[in-house]
């Protein structure tokens, strides 16, 4: 089935890379996001594997590398989020996305939710699976320098 994310308010770290992995998503504009991760000292690992395949190379090098926080504008452009709204319509707004979804034939959602993944590049386990080779452990690791 398809998973529906709703934000209101912050998505940081392992938030955002739940957000990143959710099917469709739907912020108040007042949201904030961000991968803070590089500022402790760790590398965000599992939200790099999550965003990746959502934002692309240059928006993840840019929020991964800096740890900036940005806003539901900035994320509904990188295609984290589907809908940008206000938040007295938040409810609503995933309510009736839900009723859409739910017009939908279960096997059908199914198979056009696997067909979208496939040809959109490697799977969310495929990068986790390139995420341990390179040293990930599937948590937050600690950053190394190559001086």
């Amino acid at each position: 089935m398809p998973v529906v994310c709703r934000v209101n308010g912050a998505a940081f770290g392992a938030g955002l890379a739940i957000l990143a992995a959710a099917d469709i998503s739907v912020a108040t504009s007042d949201a904030v996001f961000g991968l803070p991760e590089v500022r402790l000292g760790l590398v965000a690992g599992p939200a790099a594997v999550a965003c990746l395949g959502r934002i692309g190379q240059t928006a993840a090098l840019d929020v991964l590398l800096t740890g900036r926080r940005f806003g539901a504008h900035d994320a509904e452009r990188m295609h984290l989020l589907s809908e940008v709204v206000a938040r007295d319509d938040l409810d609503a707004n995933v309510e009736r996305c839900i009723a859409d979804l739910l017009l939908g034939d279960a096997d059908a959602l199914a198979a056009t939710r696997r067909l979208v993944r496939q040809l959109s590049g490697p799977t969310l386990a495929e990068r986790v699976r390139t995420l341990r080779a390179a040293g990930g452990s599937g948590a937050d690791a600690e950053l190394t320098s190559t001086k």
